[in-house]
C-alpha cells in the first residue's frame, strides 16, 4: 500500500479568553483571545526579533512545523510572539531524536536543511518538541540562527559559511539521521522558495533590529544557499556520523514526485 504523507499540522493553540461574538456581517464569528510567547531583543542578543521574524517565514514557506509569529510592541520595543502550542503549560520534555529521526525521518531532514540555510547554532532536544501521543514534530527558538555571532561579528560569521554547515557540533538531529533518501525532495522545497519572498522578508526584518547595511549580504547568502545545501550536506558528510555507508543518490538529477515524504 502507497504510504501515507504527513503534512504539517493544524496545530491547536492556548486560548485565554473568550470574548463576545463580532457582530453583523460576520457568520458566527467570535472575539478570543489567544496565547503567545513573546520575546525582545537584548544586549545580548540585540537580532534576537529579526531572526526569529526571517526564521519563521521562511520555515513556513517550506510547509515545516513552526507556529506562526507577529509583531507586538510595548514601551516602544518590538517583540517576536510566537504562538503558544503547549497546552498544558508545564515545560515541555526533551525530544526524543532518535524516534523523531525513525517516525519521521523527512522532516528530520527538512529540519536539519532548514538549520543549514539559516546557519542555525543552536538545535538542541529542548527547541524541537514530539508529541508522541499525536505524531507531531514542532520547532521553535531561532535566536541564534542566520544574523548571530556569539563574538559580535554576525557579517563576518555569515561569509565564512561558504562551504560550512553553520550548525554547530551538538545538533540533535545530525547524529541520529541513517539515510539521505528524503533528504532530495526535501532540498527541492528550499530552492524553489522564490527570491523576492526571501528578499522581502529580510527587508522586512531591517524595521525590527536588522541593520540596514546587512539586508543585501543577508539576502545574497540565503538566496545563494538555499539552491547550495544539498551539496553543502553531502561536502560535509563527516558530520553525519550514523549515515549509511552507501553511495548517495543522484541529487542533481533527482525529480520530485510530489510533497516530500515526512
Amino acid at each position: 500500500a502507497q504510504q501515507r504523507r504527513r503534512v504539517m499540522p493544524a496545530t491547536h493553540y492556548k486560548i485565554w479568553a473568550w470574548g463576545s461574538p463580532v457582530g453583523e456581517g460576520t457568520t458566527a464569528s467570535e472575539h478570543i483571545g489567544v496565547s503567545g510567547v513573546a520575546k525582545k531583543a537584548s544586549t545580548k542578543l540585540p537580532y534576537t526579533v529579526a531572526n526569529e521574524l526571517i526564521c519563521m517565514n521562511l520555515a513556513r514557506a517550506v510547509l515545516l512545523p513552526v507556529p506562526p509569529g507577529f509583531l507586538v510592541e510595548k514601551n516602544g520595543n518590538p517583540y517576536y510572539v510566537s504562538m503558544n502550542f503547549n497546552l498544558a503549560g508545564e515545560d515541555l520534555p526533551p525530544a526524543d531524536a532518535k524516534k523523531i529521526v525513525s517516525n519521521h525521518a523527512g522532516i528530520a531532514w527538512g529540519v536539519i536543511l532548514f538549520d543549514i540555510w539559516v546557519a542555525n547554532t543552536d538545535r538542541h532536544s529542548k527547541n524541537i518538541v514530539y508529541d508522541q501521543s499525536r505524531d507531531v514534530v514542532q520547532i521553535f527558538d531561532h535566536s541564534h540562527a542566520f544574523y548571530y555571532d556569539g563574538s559580535g561579528d554576525p557579517k563576518s560569521r555569515l561569509e565564512g559559511l561558504e562551504e560550512d554547515l553553520g550548525i554547530g557540533g551538538t545538533h540533535c538531529l545530525t547524529k541520529e539521521i541513517k539515510s539521505l533518501d528524503k533528504m532530495p525532495a526535501w532540498a527541492e522545497r528550499f530552492v524553489a522558495v522564490p527570491n523576492y519572498y526571501v528578499e522581502e522578508i529580510v527587508q522586512s526584518a531591517a524595521q525590527v533590529g536588522l541593520p540596514q547595511d546587512a539586508v543585501q549580504l543577508c539576502t545574497e547568502f540565503l538566496c545563494e544557499r538555499k539552491d547550495r545545501l544539498r551539496d553543502l550536506v553531502e561536502s560535509n558528510r563527516h558530520q553525519f556520523p550514523n549515515l549509511e555507508e552507501t553511495e548517495p543518490p543522484d541529487l542533481l538529477a533527482h525529480e520530485a514526485s510530489g510533497a516530500p515524504e515526512q
